[in-house]
């Protein structure tokens, strides 16, 4: 069994799972420096549209145990947030590498990291939009 530690995640006195930081800022920006302001918006108004139905299909292979959908689908959410989170990204990678292995184990607690971080993400996205919108 592989262990991975997340030292971005931190439980509250509720035990509701809180992520950290899930962009760095830094190396957002170092990512998309060579594009417009507004392609940067339109890139964020994209992933906004598009990561619930990702989840959602994410979630759906994992409820019917379909490896081969889960596989793809984690690597295609993988490429559009290693843009964005390393963190997120490697959930993504554990997620297309249970696909891939059609391995059940752990599916669910991933899949929820994922997606808590994710809606981390869009509320850290709302916020650094307003650095390119002008």
């Amino acid at each position: 069994m592989k262990l991975t530690v997340y030292t971005h995640i931190k439980l509250t006195p509720n035990h509701k799972l809180v992520l950290l930081n899930m962009i760095n800022k830094e190396k957002f920006r170092e990512n998309f420096q060579y594009y417009d302001k507004e392609v940067v918006v339109q890139v964020m108004d994209i992933f906004n549209n598009e990561y619930p139905q990702a989840l959602q299909e994410l979630q759906q292979s994992i409820a019917v145990l379909d490896f081969p959908t889960l596989n793809r689908k984690a690597h295609g959410l993988k490429g559009v947030v290693a843009y964005m989170s390393t963190e997120l990204s490697g959930l993504c990678h554990e997620l297309e590498q249970k696909g891939a292995e059609q391995n059940s184990e752990g599916l669910q607690p991933t899949y929820n990291l994922l997606q808590e971080g994710i809606l981390e993400l869009v509320d850290e996205l709302k916020l650094l939009r307003t650095e390119y919108e002008e």
